[in-house]
């Protein structure tokens, strides 16, 4: 199946503009959690043991990770991005489901292959891939398998991910760590202790990569559990710096951001 492109708009003359000014342009792909393709190619869909397609908590479906034709569909996405202008493709959702009744999901691949094996493959083809275009691969990753020493069964072993791609963007949104993480007794009034003691363990797990992905996180410009002001915001930027690394990145899903923690 093609890629779905819409063509309102002139993108290329947009993000020629863009890359002009000196803004660094990144596509952002979503890969497995995918509204729209399994009503395209239901055979492409994550199964319920029943045959039937299975959704997430929030009624959405998604693509199966070990399907190759999805892998080839998300390569052609990322093909025409960069054909576009966009710099770098982030991978986004590059993993295995984890909300919702997992134990009803039935995956056609061998129990010899591991789900790590799965997300790592499809990064390596989409890598080799991507080559001849000259755009950075970037992969989103669960914000704890920095610290964790599995692949928190989504197929996320970030040492294992840091040594595909250019760019590992760890989401370590200081609201989605369970209390008691790294000895705080509420990690998301604790931004700072958070995101710090979080980035030094993702440098323990890449120290002996020949030529690791540059660690550049996702940070929490956004509330959930608790207000979060600028102060926050700067917070985190200062566990990035501390931690000796230089990139970051903040989400905001309705992209309100307070701006004057950026400059």
């Amino acid at each position: 199946m093609d890629p779905v492109i819409h063509r309102g708009s002139n993108y290329a003359a947009k993000i020629a503009e863009l890359n002009s000014l000196g803004i660094y342009t990144i596509a952002r792909v979503v890969v497995f959690k995918d509204p729209i393709l399994p009503d395209h190619m239901k055979e492409w869909a994550i199964k319920r043991n029943d045959g039937s397609i299975w959704l997430d908590r929030k009624r959405i479906a998604w693509v199966d990770p070990s399907n190759e034709n999805v892998w080839d569909y998300n390569i052609e996405m990322a093909k025409e991005a960069a054909k576009l202008g966009f710099r770098e493709i982030q991978f986004d959702y590059v993993r295995f489901p984890t909300d919702g009744n997992t134990s009803e999901i039935h995956y056609d691949f061998s129990e010899h292959t591991t789900k790590k094996d799965i997300i790592n493959s499809f990064l390596l083809k989409a890598k080799q891939e991507l080559e001849p275009y000259n755009v950075y691969l970037a992969a989103d990753v669960f914000g704890l398998t920095t610290s964790t020493r599995d692949d928190m069964r989504i197929g996320q072993q970030f040492e294992e991910i840091a040594a595909i791609v250019d760019y590992i963007c760890p989401m370590m949104y200081p609201s989605h760590y369970a209390k008691g993480s790294y000895g705080l007794a509420d990690p998301d009034r604790s931004p700072y202790e958070t995101v710090y003691k979080g980035l030094l363990d993702a440098q323990k797990k890449i120290a002996d990569l020949e030529n690791p992905a540059i660690i550049r996180p996702w940070l929490q410009d956004f509330s959930l559990q608790s207000r979060y002001t600028e102060k926050e915001v700067l917070l985190q930027r200062k566990a990035v710096y501390d931690s000796d690394l230089i990139e970051w990145i903040f989400w905001n899903a309705g992209n309100r951001y307070k701006k004057d923690a950026y400059f």
